[in-house]
Parts: C-alpha cells; structure tokens; sequence
C-alpha cells in the first residue's frame, strides 16, 4: 500500500509546477503520462516511480475539504490533488517532490504514511 498525499491548493497543480518541484529534488527524475494524462508519474534512473500524481480536481465548495483539512487560506473554490508516493526509501523522493509543490503553490499538504 502506498503512501497517500493530498494537496489542497488555490490553483490547480500543472505539468510546469510538478517539473519544477521535481528538479529542486531530483534533475534525473522523468515524467510519464499514464491513463492518456489523467495522472503523471516521475521515475528514476532505474524505473522506479518515486510519485504519481492524478489531475487537479476544482472543487466549488470547499465545505467538505474543510471538515477534512481545518479552514482554508484563501476563500472560495479549492484544488483537490491526489498522488501515491511508495513506502520506505523509494518514496522519500515523492514525498519530498510534495512538499515543493506545496511550498510552490501555497497548498496545504496532507500524506498519510503511518506515522
């Protein structure tokens, strides 16, 4: 079971901003579209996917994301963006890439990794 991320952000994650964040972690990481571009994966040197990523889902009321996550920022609508990273040493990586992009856009981020 992977490890699960959840950003909650004022605009949605891109193609631009998750190769940005990746660079500040990792420069050999290489995105691939999976699901004809519902979600981009980023692998190493060696295959290995170290996040995958879904597309930004635009939520107009951001009731729900707040019972789940406290008050938001920033008034009206919220991005939704979930992703997987795996457990252990192949997932530090993705976790990190995570907390870039949440430094990028000002998201709030949740991971569940059991801890």
């Amino acid at each position: 079971m992977p490890r699960e991320i959840s950003l909650v952000s004022s605009e949605p994650v891109t193609t631009a901003v998750l190769v940005e964040a990746a660079a500040g972690v990792d420069g050999a990481l290489v995105p691939r579209l999976l699901f004809g571009g519902w979600a981009v994966q980023l692998v190493d040197t060696r295959d290995v996917a170290v996040l995958t990523i879904e597309l930004s889902r635009l939520v107009e009321d951001p009731f729900d994301i707040e019972r789940l996550t406290g008050p938001l920022a920033h008034p009206g609508p919220a991005w939704w963006t979930e992703a997987t990273a795996p457990w252990g040493p192949a997932g530090e990586p993705g976790v990190r890439i995570a907390q870039a992009l949440s430094e990028l856009l000002g998201a709030r981020l949740l991971v569940a990794d059991g801890r």
